[in-house]
């Protein structure tokens, strides 16, 4: 015999159904992977994708991140390794520190997107892609980092020829579902490190001292030549 469904029936199964789809668990994000074409910058008007990304967790505010891109010229005893997110084995985040190392200079906070006020223009919230700017140029390397979620990118800019203030973002890279299904976290903020390149100190030559049986050939050249010129005389 055949059951009859009832409207209360197939209205509770919808919401169960929806309230399983919609489930927290089910929309869990985890650490995707960066591709440098996730962030760049505008100069001359052409877009100029980064050099190296790489993938952390947390919030790059509060991990202290800017030690880590100090680690070199400040010598705290940093190492990439204690970096929450950092993996030595994967090619993105290993190509990215090595990159940041390479570099000779002392990285400072040029600005962050949700904090009014400073050389960051503000961007709106859980935006998947867009525009950021600067209100001043920036020409010399800098990281720009992109966080959604409890995750966040950071994408190495070194090599541009002219001065930057302005650029585009895309998450994409930043996170993905657990259950791998498409989809990435909106936006939370884009912080921007900049770097002032220190000055390369140069060892001052030392003048070599003579060998002791280069001084002593000299001594027994100077004799010999006496004696010949004392001859001539003769």
């Amino acid at each position: 015999m055949l059951k009859k469904i009832s409207t209360a029936t197939v209205l509770g199964t919808g919401l169960v159904m929806a309230a399983a789809i919609l489930s927290p668990a089910q929309a869990k994000w985890v650490e995707g992977s960066c591709s440098v074409f996730d962030a760049t910058a505008t100069t001359a008007g052409e877009d100029f994708a980064a050099s190296e990304c790489g993938n952390f967790t947390g919030n790059d505010s509060q991990v202290g991140f800017i030690d880590y891109l100090n680690r070199q010229s400040s010598g705290n005893g940093k190492a990439w390794t204690d970096l929450s997110g950092y993996d030595a084995n994967d090619a993105e985040d290993a190509a990215f520190a090595s990159a940041v190392d390479a570099l000779n200079g002392e990285w400072s906070l040029f600005g962050k997107s949700d904090s009014g006020g400073d050389k960051v223009a503000d961007i709106g919230g859980e935006l998947q892609r867009g525009n950021f700017n600067f209100t001043e140029g920036l020409d010399g390397p800098f990281v720009v980092v992109q966080k959604a979620s409890t995750f966040y990118s950071a994408y190495l800019f070194k090599d541009l020829e002219e001065a930057t203030s302005s650029g585009t973002f895309d998450v994409a890279g930043i996170t993905q579902k657990s259950n791998g299904r498409s989809g990435a976290a909106g936006l939370s903020h884009i912080s921007v490190y900049s770097m002032k390149r220190l000055p390369v100190t140069s060892t001052p030559e030392t003048s070599k001292i003579p060998e002791p049986a280069a001084g002593v050939g000299l001594v027994v050249f100077g004799v010999v030549a006496a004696r010949l010129k004392r001859q001539k005389l003769a």
